[in-house]
């Protein structure tokens, strides 16, 4: 559901912060992350599933979902950037 804007947005991200040079690579490293992260998760998921009961590991994925959501409001300030910083640190 939330795959193709955070894809989109990891892109534009990768798209400023990586040099030239290496923009084919972190797009590569940034896809099989994704993939490998993907399979991971399904495995985990599945596993700890299969030893708590549905119940609980929905409670547990909620739980988990709510940190995230707290670490991302506490440091969203850190992802703001500054334009003039990043043209001056780019290199072509």
């Amino acid at each position: 559901m939330c795959g193709g804007p955070s894809a989109i947005a990891s892109s534009a991200l990768l798209d400023t912060l990586a040099s030239r040079a290496a923009l084919t690579r972190s797009y590569t490293l940034m896809v099989s992350v994704w993939l490998v992260g993907g399979a991971l998760g399904n495995a985990v998921g599945g596993a700890i599933t299969e030893s708590l009961g549905r119940r609980q590991a929905f409670a547990l994925s909620a739980c988990r979902l709510a940190a995230l959501l707290a670490v991302g409001t506490l440091f969203r300030r850190t992802l703001e950037t500054v334009p003039d910083a990043l043209e001056t640190d780019r290199r072509p």
